[in-house]
Formats: C-alpha cells, structure tokens, sequence
C-alpha cells in the first residue's frame, strides 16, 4: 500500500467491520481513534508468498461518513498474516499484518474460542 493511501485511510477512515467467514461473531469500531489503532495492523512489509492453503478468515470494511472506501480480506494462520486490499471488488494492495495486529487477532480468536465452550 502506499503511504499518500495509508495516510488518507488514516485520515478519512472513521469505521471499520470485520465480519469473519468461520467465527461468529462480528466487530464494528465506529470511533475514529479505533479505527486508527486498526489501521496501524497495516505492516509497510508486502503480503508475497500465500501457502495455497491459506484462506481468509474475515472481511473487513473501511469506511468514512459512512461510506466504503476500502475494503480487505484478512489472512490469519500459521503459514499466513496478511491483508489484500480491495477497490471496487478488485485486488489493488497486500501487506503483512503488523504485530500489533497478530496480537488483536490472536485475541479475537481466543475470546471466541472461550464464548463458543
């Protein structure tokens, strides 16, 4: 992703969703400096090498004033951390997830694990 887009995400960007494909639950962050923390899980390291294995686990919606701006399928696995970007339903970007993010994920997936027992 470049950093005049990032930039403007970080700007502009005042809600994001995630809906994930496999756990049930659902995130919403409509708070501006939420939505900022989030988008720092954007590691400047491109997203390369997928194992055919891989599989997203979430869809997730950038948005501002209500409107879809970007949009990302979340990479999320042992062999795979990683975003690709979506702009009007093509690929346009693909970046690792920061550490930061692997922690966020790491524990949406732990608090699921502990809800679905």
């Amino acid at each position: 992703m470049p950093v005049d887009v990032y930039n403007q995400l970080f700007d502009n960007c005042d809600n994001i969703d995630y809906i994930f494909h496999e756990l049930p639950i659902s995130v919403s962050q409509d708070e501006k400096e939420a939505a900022q923390q989030t988008i720092g899980f954007i590691d400047e390291a491109p997203f390369k090498s997928r194992e055919a294995s891989c599989k997203p686990i979430a869809r997730k919606f950038f948005k501002s004033k209500g409107k879809e701006i970007l949009a990302a399928d979340v990479y999320f696995s042992d062999k795979c951390k990683g975003y690709i970007f979506f702009k009007d339903n093509k690929p346009v970007f693909a970046n690792q997830i920061s550490p930061s993010g692997v922690n966020f994920y790491n524990n949406i997936i732990a608090q699921t694990s502990n809800i679905q027992q």
